[in-house]
């Protein structure tokens, strides 16, 4: 009866595993060349945004407002909502 219980659970588990390995391979997201381009440019602002923090002296509202003009982005709140959604993933 015990052997029953050990190849009921080898057959579970392998098919966990197979179940796994097809998950990652639906989870890969498949990105066009628009949504590559912009999150790299969000990556970016965020990246810059986190370097010019860093010092203390410089005013967060100037911050945004060089980066609305260095990456032609038309809102505030934009740049507000990459910050928030990096944080999140972080």
């Amino acid at each position: 009866m015990q052997s029953n219980n050990k190849s009921y659970s080898r057959k579970y588990t392998k098919k966990n595993e197979i179940t796994n390995k097809f998950k990652k391979i639906f989870d890969m997201t498949l990105q066009t060349e628009y949504q590559k381009k912009r999150a790299k440019k969000r990556a970016d602002v965020y990246a810059e945004y986190r370097r010019l923090v860093a010092n203390e002296s410089n005013s967060r509202s100037a911050i945004i407002q060089y980066l609305m003009g260095k990456y032609n982005i038309g809102a505030a709140s934009t740049i507000y909502g990459i910050i928030k959604e990096k944080e999140a993933q972080a």
